[in-house]
């Protein structure tokens, strides 16, 4: 130092402000401020001069923090009279103060052919917003122009988002998208308006939902304007339970939406929200169609065990029902309603399906096996394989599909339903390299540029 040590502070990682004092005669004279850093380029200690700019009053920590002085910032000020001063704040990014940061964006992608021909994409952006710390730059406009195989343009598409200029939480939503022909005539728009809907979260933070709640859309077509227009309503935890729109030949088009949750107590109290338990379609408010999934709760395993469909309610017919679920919950057995039954067997000690049989009951394949179906999972791969490949002569009706694995759990070979057999095999990175068949004649190869 060039002075006396008057006052030092650590952000306690690798940054540090000094104050420098000179003693003359008695008295303490401020000369000088130094923000030091270990410089990651060469690991030697550096440093920034700020002159006179000197430490904010109060430096006692705030929550775990200097109220002056963090990784990322700097906040000093410089006296301009006996009772005045200036402040400033930096920020600090790779121990720069202000540091710009560009954003990295794509300016066009090249597409070839591999026949001379080459298409472009040319990228332009608009409107930039970064946030305060520079981490991210939310674009309010991009224009996406195709140019065709030439130097010309066959159209471009020119979508505006929300740039998070009034609403943080807000940035990067679409609001509308306009497309344009190759003569920059406009050809269609779609405009899409978002709500932010609040929930408290029992009474320990607030959370909030985006929500798309309308859509609108003009398209000119042989002259002719079209337009059409789309609302959704959703329920309390954000989800959507209701959409309506208005099609071009003016009739209403609507769908309710009603969660298994919903209907099912035990459902919810397995916190299981996303499923769908009914939705109904309907036109001009008749139902033209429904579709429903029933749950149960089987010794406290909670599954969809049919799925219906249909014209409407009085009409609905069984497109699936899960008929056989083991004691780990795995799905062994469903049909169509209609006698088509598709079977399941897992192997390797019940971790991975090792045979898919379409058209036999699952205790009716149990049934031709020479071994029970608990040695079955116990089997090694290749006494596996002596076991499965005898369903094939002794099912002759059904379609029968074998897959078995490693001991990391990746495929090594196939067996579809003609009985034909494929190999698969692996690059020293775990990446499929090629496949086989039983011949050793290569059906598949990958090659990578990455990663060696």
């Amino acid at each position: 130092l060039q002075y006396h040590n008057h006052f030092t502070r650590t952000d306690g990682l690798s940054h540090a402000f000094v104050k420098e004092s000179e003693n003359i005669n008695g008295g303490i004279y401020f000369r000088k401020s130094t923000f030091f850093y270990i410089n990651k380029e060469d690991g030697l200690l550096s440093s920034i001069n700020l002159g006179l700019q000197d430490v904010l009053r109060g430096t006692l920590k705030i929550g775990g923090y200097n109220p002056f002085m963090s990784p990322s910032s700097l906040w000093v000020q410089q006296p301009t009279s006996s009772s005045t001063f200036n402040g400033y704040l930096y920020r600090v990014i790779d121990d720069k103060f202000n540091n710009t940061i560009y954003d990295i964006v794509v300016d066009n992608i090249e597409l070839d052919d591999d026949n001379g021909g080459v298409r472009k994409l040319q990228y332009v952006y608009n409107s930039p917003k970064p946030t305060s710390d520079n981490s991210v730059v939310y674009y309010g406009e991009v224009v996406v122009e195709n140019k065709g195989f030439g130097a010309s343009t066959i159209g471009k598409v020119k979508t505006i988002f929300n740039n998070g200029s009034t609403d943080l939480h807000m940035a990067g939503l679409p609001l509308e998208v306009h497309t344009f022909d190759k003569y920059n005539n406009f050809k269609q728009k779609t405009i899409k308006s978002w709500e932010k809907l609040h929930k408290s979260n029992s009474g320990i933070d607030l959370g909030y939902y985006l929500t798309l709640s309308s859509t609108a859309e003009m398209l000119y077509f042989d002259g002719q304007l079209v337009e059409s227009q789309s609302n959704n309503t959703y329920n309390s935890n954000g989800q959507l339970s209701a959409t309506s729109k208005t099609n071009s030949k003016g009739q209403v088009e609507s769908q309710e939406i009603k969660y298994a949750y919903e209907q099912y107590p035990f459902v919810k109290d397995k916190n299981i929200l996303k499923h769908v338990y009914e939705s109904k379609t309907k036109l001009d408010g008749q139902v033209v169609d429904v579709a429903r999934a029933n749950w149960v709760n089987v010794n406290g395993k909670a599954y969809i065990k049919e799925n219906w469909s249909g014209p409407n309610e009085s009409q609905i017919r069984l497109n699936t029902d899960i008929s056989v679920v083991d004691a780990n919950g795995n799905i062994l057995e469903n049909h169509d309603g209609k006698g088509i039954y598709n079977s399941i067997l897992n192997g390797y000690d019940n971790n991975y399906e090792v045979a898919t049989i379409t058209n036999a009951k699952h205790q009716d394949v149990l049934n031709q096996l020479d071994v029970t179906y608990a040695q079955l999972k116990e089997l090694s791969t290749t006494n596996l394989k002596i076991e499965l490949m005898k369903l094939y002569d002794r099912l002759p009706k059904a379609m029968i599909s074998l897959t078995f694995y490693d001991d990391n759990g990746r495929v090594i070979s196939r067996v579809n339903e003609r009985r034909e057999e494929s190999f698969v095999y692996y690059d020293n990175y775990g990446r499929l390299h090629y496949i086989t068949d039983a011949q050793g004649k290569v059906l598949e190869l990958k090659e990578y540029n990455f990663g060696n």
